[in-house]
């Protein structure tokens, strides 16, 4: 499963290109040919993300939920993972990640 805040405009296809199963992101608005500008999901950013991660460990349960994030938002979610890692956070964000036992990692 692949769980995004960023937009369906590319995150299913990037999804199917690697092989995951599910994609889950921020659905957008379209009026007929065109983005009218409003979401049709819930941002799947911070608090959200972490609503999303507890519906999918119920469709799949008993399953390890590995998880990596950029930013502080994505440490709600990262906390509730088996296996986490917060690659390329900011100063405030890997303060956050050590306190809570989250792994760190810089991708140059």
């Amino acid at each position: 499963m692949l769980l995004s805040a960023s937009p369906d405009l590319y995150v299913p296809r990037i999804g199917q290109t690697l092989g995951f199963e599910r994609t889950l992101c921020t659905e957008i608005e379209w009026q007929d040919e065109r983005l009218d500008g409003r979401l049709k999901t819930p941002n799947r950013r911070g608090e959200e993300k972490l609503h999303c991660l507890t519906w999918l460990r119920e469709q799949y349960p008993g399953s390890p939920v590995i998880a990596y994030g950029n930013s502080a938002s994505d440490l709600d979610h990262l906390r509730h993972a088996d296996r986490a890692l917060l690659v390329n956070g900011n100063n405030a964000a890997r303060r956050l990640a050590a306190k809570w036992n989250i792994a760190v990692s810089y991708w140059g």
